[in-house]
């Protein structure tokens, strides 16, 4: 069977409908506009709990949870201890075949950029490009070493959470120092040796010690050209390139701070390594990473990690472009983490409703927010202005966020009321950890709670059955009756047995025995393990002042909401359709497909939008 037209997905995590829509209104984002007229855009409800991996899951399968097996960011194998970590973003733990497998039945090739569970490769006819997806700022499969902020001694970095993760820069009376430049557990045998002068104009002159060139001479807040380097990495002789951007540079005072990029691997950042070589060739580097915290602890300026932001949206456009108008793929699913990690780390920024809005900063993030609102209106006109009416585009997102008023700490709540019991760790001095032996519950890893039952779990003590439904009835009530001690509000909106959330796909053998949601504003503290002070709700701490994924999809809360967005436009698709009603996110597939006319994933369950459709 033939299958013509070709698909892009432009993915946004977490983009917020609410907020594009006001920047379409204002004219601040004129290709979104053009988008919405030339197709539907509608907003959209994630499946729980509205996290990446399990999102993106519904979107490349149009299957629900309880067929990926994905509703968190980790997961919990049955048997398995509760400490353990297994990551939902590798494709064998999605359980549903993806489009590009569907795609691949029928000989037609697709790529995944960035997009969780594009790896590992699945055959030879899915070329898997960068990660897999994953928001970390060492991102495996393209990077070799992380981000790294230097600083000289007589500049102090912000650092307010006190990670303690920068380094200094021992600058010489003649203003000279010596960078060693590779994987940071191997700086003592460096891949290069960068050589920095400071001279007058407040400028930086940079020597590559071992090839003897000499950039170009920049100052504060410009970048060098990109830089190669070479080393054996993971059992191979891998080739990388990188950035290096001063963000002081005082010669008289010997002041000096440098933002050093990550070191990216320069053709081999996908498989097959012949087609990302080709793209590097014409589109420039790719860079995985989007380093927020580096503008949180003072290592890099906002133009700067906005420089980021943009040479991996750009490239990820034209990367679609190319592969689909070009080069003969069928389909390009891409993941750009921008809007999410902005949100998580800076919504108390930008909102009022936030408990730690502070007016006389909100200009300055609010720029920041309105850059990346114009990068993410550049991708789609980037991709508008190449394709051609044979290709459909959708511009979606996979959850949005809101502002974190308090933080809520599930297992502690549950050893208040008996249910979980803790211990000094015997290998970690006063470390207070879980004992298993007298606990019968725990919250693991998120927004779900499992039944430590016999049987089952390695240190299981509840029998199964009239035990464990006795177990279960009593946490759920202890959970329905809890109130915010500060406000006599209840936390919880809803609390329900885990085969329960059928209603919303819930049901695989990865969900836990009792899963909830919190009222908005509520941020569930993401560690299995109890904190020391025993607190179960504070004041909204940690750098995620924003998150997501702790209440209803159809939660909204100051700027912020659960609920994300959707654009569809190209052939079959009715144009200038706003829905009145949300999507749900497994619903997007089978709707896009549908006007393509192309087969669906064999483990589809999503349903047909079809006022969202031409008239056949």
């Amino acid at each position: 069977m033939t299958h013509t037209g070709k698909l892009i997905v432009l993915g946004q995590d977490g983009a917020i409908p609410y907020l594009v829509a006001e920047g379409m209104a204002s004219g601040a984002l004129p290709n979104f506009a053009r988008l919405a007229a030339r197709g539907v855009f509608a907003k959209v409800l994630p499946h729980p709990s509205g996290v990446t991996p399990g999102n993106w899951a519904h979107v490349s399968t149009g299957a629900l949870p309880w067929t990926t097996g994905i509703s968190e960011f980790a997961l919990h194998r049955i048997g398995s201890p509760y400490t353990d970590y297994i990551d939902a973003f590798q494709r064998p733990e999605c359980a549903a075949e993806t489009l590009w497998e569907t795609l691949a039945r029928h000989g037609r090739r697709s790529a995944t950029i960035s997009y969780p569970h594009g790896r590992p490769r699945s055959d030879r006819h899915h070329a898997a490009i960068g990660g897999h997806g994953a928001p970390g700022e060492s991102a495996p499969y393209t990077t070799v070493c992380r981000s790294r902020g230097l600083f000289s001694n007589r500049v102090t970095p912000a650092d307010p959470y006190r990670w303690a993760e920068h380094e200094l820069l021992p600058v010489d009376q003649a203003g000279r120092v010596t960078i060693a430049v590779g994987p940071l557990d191997e700086l003592d045998s460096p891949w290069l040796t960068l050589g920095l002068e400071l001279i007058e104009g407040n400028r930086v002159r940079i020597t590559c010690s071992d090839t003897g060139r000499t950039l170009p001479e920049i100052s504060a807040g410009q970048w060098t050209p990109w830089i190669e380097c070479s080393g054996h990495w993971e059992d191979r002789e891998v080739a990388c390139e990188f950035r290096v951007r001063p963000t002081v540079v005082e010669t008289a005072a010997r002041r000096l701070a440098l933002y050093v990029g990550a070191l990216q691997l320069r053709d081999a950042f996908g498989d097959p390594t012949d087609l990302t070589a080709g793209l590097r060739k014409k589109l420039g580097p790719y860079t995985e990473p989007l380093n927020i915290s580096a503008l949180l602890t003072g290592w890099i300026d906002p133009d700067g990690l906005m420089d980021e932001f943009r040479q991996q949206a750009v490239w990820q456009a034209r990367a679609a472009v190319e592969l689909t108008q070009r080069m003969g793929y069928a389909a390009v699913f891409s993941k750009w983490h921008a809007f999410d990690k902005f949100y998580h780390f800076f919504f108390q920024r930008i909102d009022p409703d936030s408990p730690l809005f502070q007016p006389d900063t909100f200009d300055y993030y609010e720029r920041i927010h309105q850059s990346i609102l114009r990068i993410a209106d550049e991708m789609v006109g980037i991709v508008l202005d190449a394709v051609d009416d044979d290709t459909l585009l959708a511009v979606l997102s996979d959850h949005g966020l809101m502002p974190s008023r308090r933080s809520v700490n599930v297992n502690n709540y549950l050893a208040d009321n008996g249910f979980l019991a803790t211990k000094h760790s015997a290998t970690e001095g006063r470390k207070i950890e879980i004992d298993w032996s007298k606990t019968c519950a725990v919250a693991h890893p998120f927004s779900q709670i499992w039944i430590n039952k016999k049987c089952c779990d390695p240190d299981g003590i509840v029998e199964r059955g009239a035990e464990y439904e006795r177990a279960r009835d009593e946490v759920i009530a202890a959970l329905r009756d809890w109130k915010d001690p500060l406000t006599g509000k209840h936390v919880m909106t809803h609390v329900f047995r885990g085969e329960d959330g059928a209603f919303y796909g819930l049901g695989a053998p990865t969900d836990g025995d009792i899963r909830f949601y919190c009222q908005p504003g509520y941020s569930v503290f993401r560690s299995v393990q109890p904190t020391p002070d025993g607190q179960a709700v504070t004041d909204a701490q940690g750098p995620y002042l924003g998150d997501h994924g702790s209440c209803e999809p159809t939660a909204r809360l100051g700027r912020g909401s659960e609920t994300a967005m959707c654009f569809l436009a190209g052939p079959g698709v009715r144009p200038g359709y706003e829905r009145r009603y949300p999507l749900r996110i497994s619903d997007v597939l089978p709707t896009a497909l549908t006007a393509l006319r192309w087969p669906l994933p064999a483990n589809s369950e999503g349903g047909v939008a079809m006022d969202c459709l031409e008239p056949a």
